[in-house]
């Protein structure tokens, strides 16, 4: 019997998205070596995405006391790999060209993508846009978007409740 999971990157800082996009990048095109795992979906839960082009969440909230746009960029800048001009690479803006050729075998698998944000966060019109652009692919896209800031559920326990619940509902809603 095939254990089934869900990847869920800690998408905190930049990072993180360079150290898990190569781990997805294996679990969508391995798939048979990591039997008997297979993989339902992913939980993207207030993705750090960005790049070159500002989204206007990132300019109104470009002096957010929790995550202003200069720590967003000097993170990138830090983490990126050596000689990257922008913040136009795949590990920090994932529609960059069409979006991963990876894109495609999340679909062929059946995957599912869970994306949260809230609407006090400088990179929530990059997760609205995310998780469209999932849709768009023709991923089975589940949604959690709310009111508050960057990080809020570690300081308000109800909305670490609602977090929990809606991860709860996305991996019963996709296991089969």
């Amino acid at each position: 019997m095939a254990s089934q999971c869900f990847v869920r990157p800690t998408f905190d800082n930049p990072f993180l998205n360079i150290e898990e996009l190569p781990g997805l990048r294996v679990a969508a095109t391995a798939y048979k070596e990591l039997e008997p795992v297979k993989i339902k979906g992913l939980i993207l839960h207030q993705p750090y995405f960005s790049g070159k082009n500002r989204t206007k969440s990132e300019e109104k909230l470009k002096d957010d006391q929790l995550l202003p746009l200069h720590a967003i960029d000097k993170m990138f800048d830090l983490s990126l790999p050596k000689g990257t001009l922008d913040h136009d690479h795949e590990y920090s803006n994932p529609f960059l060209n069409g979006g991963s050729k990876h894109v495609d075998d999340m679909v062929a698998r059946g995957w599912a993508v869970l994306v949260t944000g809230v609407s006090e966060d400088p990179l929530v019109d990059n997760a609205h846009n995310f998780a469209n652009f999932m849709e768009e692919k023709g991923i089975k896209t589940f949604k959690l978007f709310g009111d508050g800031y960057h990080a809020i559920e570690g300081f308000e326990p109800s909305k670490a409740a609602a977090l929990i619940g809606a991860t709860k509902d996305f991996i019963c809603a996709t296991k089969n």
